[in-house]
């Protein structure tokens, strides 16, 4: 079943995120800084992030001289986290959680420590998710009492997003990552508790914080400048981003991605944002959002590539399947604009209904679950002479509101036969940059066409809002 709001994901929170910088590990993107001579044997590191890649090694940070010594927090094949100190091609410090972390929508807030100088061996390493202490590990091996780490070392490479020796990049989003060089801080130093939602972990305001020799903090709020160090220290290098890669997905404004948990794609890239096809099989592809809704009105954007010989865009109905036997979704209640300009309910036989379209077009999808009305645009026109605002006379509507289901969650989707690949954008980040740029009525999300009246982003914010 596809998720719908990611595990732990801050909503409501009294400081604000803005914005996250999109990884992807196809494209080798990083940042660093050479070290200056700090404290190596105490600091802090606290990043937000939010997974692309599940089910391989994906490096959030990491402090490199060579292959045989580095310093790194990363995720491994099995989603598990690990915090590894290595010195001379030797492990002298290791924490492997027996916890996995595999929710592609959830943002995760991760905060290391290094102590070495703490006489509790215990203490020497800790790793925190969420505001709670992690202390159930595969490996716990603790470092010895005032031993180096290769962090805040001079001359040696402070890295996000990558091992440091040439590959193992990350893909996914980071947000808020600051480095604190001479501390050894408590999560309480970037976040608290919700009051009103006491299992919700929420960001506060880092920028009072003893940042010291290599500290630093990226806010990634300058497009020009991803590596930007807002508390005024030497910025990070970039190496292959560009503004697109700036995002508005946030911990405190949690925005869908395509779901690799939902589909049978073989390939999810550019922060689970494209899918690609199965060139491996005759059949088909697919994925659906990260988040779906109820009620209310959402607004969504898919660009096609390759369409392939068959194209779907439109909506899954919760517990459907993504599997795909011949060119339709199994399952009731999915509703399909396919690339030939047909319209199709339940797998049942298509019907002829608007233009068809081809790689480049981009595909709006409104989605009234007030009415219980769905509507297509092709390139910023609606299909069919549709008025998305013409609310229960559903004017244009590609299908009645007798296909839809009373409190039922529905989720935009995308499906592909043999070659396809499509592009989603639901306003927190795009793949391709966006020409005009269209915020919805709250002014969340970014997208090509004008959004509706009415209709808002699917984000944790709205969602809270309209009770999607």
């Amino acid at each position: 079943m596809p998720l719908i709001l990611g595990a732990q994901s801050a909503i409501a929170a009294g400081y604000s995120i803005d914005n996250s910088c999109r990884f992807e590990a196809g494209a080798s993107q990083s940042m660093l800084k050479i070290s200056s001579a700090g404290d190596q044997d105490k600091w802090t590191v606290s990043i937000w992030v939010k997974r692309g890649t599940i089910g391989a090694t994906q490096y959030m940070t990491s402090w490199y001289q060579d292959n045989s010594n580095y310093t790194a927090v990363y995720f491994e094949a099995d989603d598990t986290i690990n915090f590894l100190n290595q010195i001379g091609g030797g492990i002298s410090g290791k924490l492997n959680t027996t916890r996995v972390f595999r929710d592609p929508s959830a943002w995760y807030h991760i905060v290391a420590v290094y102590d070495s100088g703490n006489a509790e061996a215990g203490d020497r390493q800790q790793i925190w998710v969420n505001g709670v202490r992690e202390t159930d590990f595969i490996t716990e091996s603790n470092v010895s009492l005032n031993e180096d780490s290769i962090g805040n070392k001079s001359g040696d490479d402070t890295i996000l997003g990558q091992k440091g020796d040439g590959g193992v990049y990350l893909s996914g989003y980071l947000a808020e990552v600051v480095l604190l060089d001479g501390t050894a801080a408590t999560p309480t130093s970037f976040g608290e508790f919700n009051s009103a939602s006491p299992t919700i972990w929420q960001p506060i305001d880092v920028s009072g914080l003893t940042f010291g020799t290599n500290g630093f903090h990226c806010d990634f709020e300058d497009s020009a400048n991803l590596g930007n160090d807002a508390n005024g220290g030497t910025d990070l290098t970039e190496t292959n981003f560009a503004a697109v890669d700036q995002a508005t997905d946030s911990p405190t404004n949690n925005f869908p991605t395509a779901n690799p948990l939902s589909g049978n794609a073989e390939g999810f890239a550019e922060g689970n944002l494209k899918v690609t096809d199965r060139a491996s099989t005759d059949y088909s592809f697919g994925a659906c959002s990260t988040m779906g809704a109820k009620k209310g009105k959402w607004y969504t954007e898919i660009k096609c590539g390759n369409v392939g010989a068959f194209f779907h865009i439109g909506i899954l109905r919760e517990g459907s399947e993504m599997s795909i036997a011949g060119d339709y979704p199994n399952g009731a209640g999915n509703l399909t604009y396919r690339s030939n300009g047909q319209v199709c309910v339940n797998a049942a036989a298509a019907v002829s209904w608007a233009s068809t379209y081809s790689s480049g077009d981009i595909i709006g999808i409104a989605m009234d679950l007030e009415n219980q009305f769905l509507y297509f645009a092709k390139n910023g026109t609606w299909q069919d002479s549709g008025d998305p605002t013409s609310g229960a006379s559903g004017t244009g509507t590609a299908f009645a509101s007798s296909d839809f289901s009373d409190d039922t969650y529905y989720f935009p989707y995308q499906a592909g036969y043999n070659t396809g690949i499509g592009e989603y954008n639901f306003g927190g980040c795009s793949v391709s940059a966006i020409a005009s740029g269209n915020a919805d009525a709250n002014g969340y999300g970014n997208f090509e066409y004008a959004v509706p009246s009415g209709y808002y982003a699917l984000c944790s914010k709205n969602l809270a809002e309209f009770g999607g």
